[in-house]
């Protein structure tokens, strides 16, 4: 695993497994979690609508994230591209 390798985790991307690294952070008090959404995670009607739910929870559950792991100095933030 990367922490045998590096000895600590400061960031990941969520599609790697949040629940996995938050374990590791939480410890540490430390890290970084950035989450891949877009626009349909904002509104409707731009895509399909299996897209757009997925999207729209990636934005709810990092909504949850950064009241639950704030406190502890994880930062959770969003990358959202919009072409």
């Amino acid at each position: 695993m990367l922490i045998s390798k590096f000895s600590k985790l400061d960031i990941m991307h969520n599609n790697v497994g949040m629940k996995h690294a938050v374990r590791v952070m939480i410890p540490s008090r430390h890290g970084s979690i950035v989450a891949m959404a877009s626009i349909c995670g904002c509104i409707g009607g731009v895509a399909s609508q299996a897209y757009t739910s997925s999207k729209h929870n990636i934005v709810e559950l990092v909504r949850n994230a950064v009241v639950e792991l704030g406190p502890l100095r994880i930062r959770v933030n969003i990358v959202s591209p919009y072409e």
